[in-house]
């Protein structure tokens, strides 16, 4: 719906990728045809090739993720692309701790179509999205890979 009202609204043509496969694709295959927006949509489906994941995860400018972001959020960093997800904590998974505001992306508030649009907007047209490519990626190495979760660990165990 977002992609709707931007369409109306701010006369941006959004192209959005949606990689994945689930119980809810024909519904929203159909609320995509009944908003006039299928041609903006491209459905890859199930992908299991990192080779080709990451192709089309590194021409996103931002992921748009309104469920819980989990590993997407880490792995989309990791590409150097910000994330967009809800601020429902209780809704998230641990993940949801790298995405940073300004630095790696933004929140929404939880079941709001409206802030999820605007924040896609604030997103697209954010000013240092470019600059924001090397903090993503350095929040992943920093916090998030397997070297830094190894050196939290060692550092536990010394002080016992």
């Amino acid at each position: 719906k977002s992609v709707e009202y931007i369409k109306r609204n701010n006369s941006r043509i959004l192209r959005v990728l949606i990689i994945g496969d689930g119980p809810h694709k024909t519904y929203l295959k159909d609320l995509c045809s009944e908003l006039k927006i299928s041609s903006q949509i491209e459905w890859a489906g199930s992908i299991y090739d990192d080779g080709e994941k990451s192709k089309l995860i590194k021409k996103c400018k931002i992921c748009v993720s309104p469920g819980n972001v989990g590993l997407t959020a880490i792995e989309v960093l990791g590409f150097g692309v910000p994330v967009i997800t809800h601020n429902n904590e209780n809704h998230q998974m641990p993940e949801f701790e790298s995405i940073l505001y300004n630095k790696t992306g933004w929140l929404y508030e939880f079941n709001n179509n409206k802030s999820l649009t605007n924040t896609i907007i604030k997103g697209l047209d954010y000013q240092n999205l470019s600059k924001m490519h090397k903090k993503c990626i350095n929040e992943v190495v920093e916090n998030w890979s397997v070297d830094s979760q190894l050196s939290k660990i060692n550092k536990i165990i010394c002080l016992k």
